[in-house]
């Protein structure tokens, strides 16, 4: 925001459906990447409510910390949803006193930042075209127009397009020109600091030698890793790459870990693991492979593209709206469900193409910062 410059927005209550603990210190922790975002967004009001489902188990993994601004208040919701329609069906066992806690924070908040696509969208979105007459700023982090989305998602993107144009949407691409209160934002992924940081150690990656592979994300087939193992399985033996690390944990019940007595290359599973040290391995690796089946736009692309690492990707369009093929980037394409084995050789084999991809992603992802994003906070929804 402008030295000298007015928010007319005091205090502002969001609501997302990202998950919250409590840790072995008994403080509350949530999911990294959303929690990084909202201490940024922090910085724009007085006060911020956050109110968003807390689960009454075990403590989370590392990918869990806590907030850093003093001026956030978790408001706590009871958890639902879920892959079964039991777990659904929980979204109206709570339904009123969830609403109730919401509503109590609205009452003296000027203005609603609300996190969809989740349940709690589908539930709540009719409530806020309907009722809320204060500041409405809706961020729709899934893809806009896949057509094998949830249904639930699909009935919230249709919701979304019918809103006012005093309520500021944003999504992941320019998919809404005619509409002038929807905006293309990007995904924040680190602050100006890190970034200067990741550019010196890109500046001195070379590609000359033995690669190192990089997957990061939930280890299931949605995101892909059943193609990324198809790959590695019949890739043979190939002499530019030198180990393939998976950082990420699953619910499924697949042994990933059986998978290496049939891949040619060295293999590591982390498991879930600090943001801090996900970026260490971003440091040391030169690709990174994210072949998902539907996505709005990771941010894993372009914390990996700051460190130099280059990014091989499915053809998402959230995703290829930046990725240029050759340029910064690969986009896999597949036939008959199935990834080409001989494009990825081709890839992994052209260290040249690789190098100059990786100069590029760096200079992209230069865009990603939090500090751009909440500039554009300031321009788009807040002014």
């Amino acid at each position: 925001m402008k030295k000298g410059s007015k928010n007319k927005y005091k205090i502002c209550t969001v609501i997302s459906h990202t998950d919250h603990y409590n840790n072995n210190n008994n403080i509350i922790v949530g999911f990294g990447s959303t929690v990084e975002e909202i201490d940024h967004l922090a910085k724009l009001f007085n006060t911020v409510y956050h109110c968003a489902p807390l689960h009454r188990c075990s403590p989370p993994n590392l990918s869990f910390f806590e907030y850093q601004s003093k001026n956030i208040i978790f408001i706590p919701l009871n958890p639902a949803g879920g892959k079964t329609i039991k777990s659904k069906l929980m979204h109206f066992q709570y339904l009123f006193k969830n609403f109730k806690k919401i509503k109590d924070c609205l009452k003296v908040s000027d203005i609603l930042h609300f996190r969809v696509p989740a349940g709690l969208g589908l539930l709540y979105l009719p409530w806020v075209l309907f009722f809320w007459k204060g500041g409405t700023w809706i961020k729709y982090a899934g893809s806009w127009n896949d057509k094998m989305a949830p249904l639930s998602y699909k009935i919230q993107r249709r919701m979304l397009k019918v809103f006012p144009k005093n309520v500021k949407i944003s999504i992941n691409g320019s998919f809404e020109r005619n509409r002038n209160n929807f905006f293309n934002f990007i995904n924040p992924c680190f602050d100006n600091n890190t970034f200067s940081n990741a550019e010196i150690i890109s500046n001195k990656k070379k590609f000359d030698r033995k690669l190192r592979l990089l997957f990061v994300g939930r280890v299931e087939n949605a995101k892909g890793f059943d193609d990324l193992i198809y790959l590695m399985e019949n890739i043979g033996n190939i002499n530019h790459i030198e180990s393939l690390t998976v950082i990420g944990e699953t619910d499924e019940r697949l042994d990933y870990k059986s998978f290496k007595k049939n891949i040619p290359i060295d293999i590591y599973f982390t498991g879930a693991i600090s943001r801090y040290d996900v970026f260490k391995y971003y440091e040391k690796s030169h690709v990174i492979i994210l072949l998902s089946k539907s996505e709005g736009f990771p941010k894993v692309i372009m914390e990996a593209g700051a460190f130099g690492c280059v990014p091989i990707i499915s053809d998402i369009d959230q995703i290829k709206s930046v990725i240029k093929n050759g340029h910064n980037g690969y986009i896999l394409n597949s036939q008959f469900g199935r990834f080409s084995v001989d494009s990825f050789k081709s890839i992994i084999n052209n260290s040249k193409s690789l190098k100059h991809c990786s100069t590029n992603i760096s200079l992209i992802a230069k865009q990603f910062t939090f500090e751009n994003y909440i500039e554009m906070v300031c321009r788009f929804i807040l002014h």
